[in-house]
């Protein structure tokens, strides 16, 4: 991997990077980096940084034509003297950060569309459309979506997607709109014999998070009851209330919501391969081994680690993806 920061429009790279960490995230909307290098002259004032693969020779021609690995801007940037040398600590976040970072004007839009949600609170920072939104970028929704004081472009463009289109948004690596986060091709196989070789993997099992029956109530008192027959069957009694006045289609479909996101929360199974495996979240998987194999599941999140001893990385794999819907 090859680190390129920007200072005032000149591109520079350090010659002696001690760590670097990558970690993205489905629930979190910006991917976040860490790179610790050596002290070196010229390093102050950092502004944005980019992340290239090893054999990349024309670093100018790469990131105007954005065949790289991460851009993002440094939000943090430490000098640290000490009896064991000098160094530099650079802390960076995507492109997303400026979505996060700043507030949008509180208003009310009637039957938004897609593309104003993106010429509006995308677009002015710099922030394309992803080749495969291009088709939906004309589809208007009908309906009211209010914008309270306080809320960032990207909560903005988050609220449309969650009310009007039912999918989780996404900027990519490189600083691309998709409305649907799990919009994603292919698979994942991982598996020591014909896929990707992992050294190890964990899976968690967590009885406490399913519910086997929730009860529904409307402004009339209780209407109905959910219940989940397989957690049921394995001996699972856990149950909540429901009220449909305070759920966001006052159907018992959000009541199915929660038991399905309860669910797919209850197992997680981490996959560790020694090496780089980045911009993979929203991908189907599967793991496969003599005592394990699991089908249906997608990427959640990523962490990967590079130190002088090679790389790694850690993915937390779960049910789901467009199947499940967040309440």
């Amino acid at each position: 991997m090859l680190i390129v920061f920007e200072k005032n429009g000149e591109l520079i790279s350090p010659k002696n990077v001690i760590k670097t960490e990558l970690e993205q995230s489905i629930d979190i909307p910006a991917d976040s980096l860490e790179v610790l290098f050596y002290y070196e002259q010229g390093f102050d004032g950092l502004q944005n940084v980019f992340l290239l693969e090893d054999d990349c020779i024309n670093v100018k021609a790469a990131i105007r034509n954005n065949s790289i690995l991460f851009c993002g801007i440094v939000d943090e940037q430490r000098t640290i003297y000490s009896d064991r040398g000098e160094y530099i600590r650079v802390f960076a976040r995507s492109k997303a950060a400026l979505l996060l970072d700043n507030e949008c004007i509180a208003q009310t839009y009637k039957n938004p569309s897609f593309a104003i949600m993106f010429e509006r609170h995308a677009k002015p920072f710099g922030i394309s459309l992803k080749h495969s939104d291009r088709d939906n970028i004309g589809l208007s929704s009908r309906g009211v979506l209010k914008l309270q004081k306080g809320c960032s472009h990207y909560k903005a463009i988050e609220k449309y997607c969650d009310e009007f289109l039912h999918t989780i948004p996404r900027i990519d690596y490189k600083g691309e709109l998709c409305h649907n986060a799990f919009d994603c091709k292919g698979t994942l196989l991982f598996d020591n014999k014909c896929g990707i070789p992992f050294k190890s993997v964990t899976e968690v099992n967590k009885r406490c998070t399913v519910y086997s029956s929730i009860f529904v109530y409307d402004k009339d008192g209780f209407c109905a009851r959910v219940n989940d027959k397989e957690s049921i069957e394995s001996g699972i009694r856990r149950e909540r209330y429901f009220n449909l006045l305070n759920s966001k289609t006052g159907t018992l479909s959000d009541a199915d919501n929660i038991m399905r996101n309860a669910k797919r929360n209850s197992l997680s199974v981490v996959v560790t391969v020694p090496e780089m495996l980045i911009n993979v979240l929203g991908m189907k998987a599967e793991v496969n081994n003599d005592s394990c194999r699991r089908e249906a599941l997608a990427v959640y999140s990523v962490k990967y680690y590079e130190n002088k001893n090679g790389q790694s990385t850690k993915l937390l794999l779960k049910r789901g993806g467009n199947d499940y819907v967040d309440t």
